[in-house]
């Protein structure tokens, strides 16, 4: 590896220009009424497109698999670069000057949320069945936390998972979870003891999510776009073997992955964001003669 962050961005750069078109124009020097201007947050697709946007960004990420630029700060034995997270901005601000196919919040979860969290809590054998797989985005993973009860409380959560034998029993209602519609698996927080305080009696499964009593309902947003779902569990039955650390510690697994949730958004590099940029609302702001009004 480069020694340095220029010989590093230089490398980098040469491998973006070997495999993606460079932008016409940077997003700082946006001019507003040139161009596009799209400014939803959750765009109207058909579940056709919406599957050919994520095929699209998960082979630009197997992609970048290859040289390791899908995962910078990672060790090099699971196929990241093992380099610090000055060079990983490095590598998205430099991406962001290139046309790729854009970003997409279950993938966010898959690769930031959700591998780091399996490799930290999980055991080795659903390390080594995961972990890299959802680094490379060759498999998908929604996040199955918020309730309709349970506001911002997550200890509060009612879904219940039940011993039998070597499986669980699992009945309930999650909502507001993105992409679980498409994806292959879900990280899955459900109390497993009623009878001790909320946040001792917590513990996390990885479901997949074509079992039998899963079922994923689209909420269609005032946008038009629906890239949240309900989801429900009836009597879905799941192996004890995704369960995701200790039974009864599922609230120190969710700290851990609401912490990575934290760090993956302050690595974020790319300038082009869904909803438009800052750049591009003070260019509407100027084109408009709006810029003295306060509001």
């Amino acid at each position: 590896m480069p020694q340095t962050v220029d010989e590093f961005r230089a490398e980098a750069r040469a491998w973006l220009d070997a495999n993606a078109r460079r932008l016409d124009s940077d997003a700082e020097s946006f001019e507003w009424g040139v161009g596009e201007l799209p400014v939803e947050f959750f765009p109207e697709r058909t579940d056709d497109e919406e599957r050919a946007h994520m095929a699209a960004i998960a082979a630009w990420e197997q992609k970048k698999a290859e040289a390791g630029y899908h995962a910078p700060t990672w060790p090099t034995e699971l196929g990241g670069l093992g380099v610090s997270n000055q060079y990983a901005l490095a590598y998205a601000e430099l991406e962001a000057e290139y046309e790729t196919p854009g970003r997409h919040e279950l993938f966010s979860v898959t690769t930031g949320m959700v591998a780091p969290t399996i490799q930290s809590d999980g055991m080795d054998d659903q390390r080594e069945r995961f972990v890299q797989r959802f680094l490379r985005c060759e498999e998908w993973c929604c996040q199955l936390f918020s309730e309709p009860g349970a506001g911002s409380d997550l200890a509060s959560l009612a879904c219940k998972a039940v011993a039998d034998g070597d499986e669980w029993l699992i009945n309930g209602q999650k909502v507001w979870t993105s992409g679980a519609a498409f994806a292959q698996w879900g990280f899955l927080i459900a109390r497993t003891d009623p009878a001790v305080p909320k946040h001792r009696g917590l513990t996390a499964f990885l479901v997949p999510m074509d079992t039998d009593g899963v079922e994923v309902v689209p909420i269609r947003q005032m946008t038009g776009g629906s890239s949240f779902s309900e989801v429900f569990f009836t009597d879905a039955r799941v192996a004890d073997a995704v369960r995701i650390g200790e039974v009864g510690k599922g609230w120190g697994v969710a700290l851990t992955m609401l912490g990575h949730e934290r760090g993956n958004s302050s690595r974020r590099g790319a300038r082009k964001r869904p909803g438009g940029s800052s750049v591009e609302a003070l260019a509407t702001a100027k084109a408009f003669d709006a810029t003295g009004d306060p509001v």
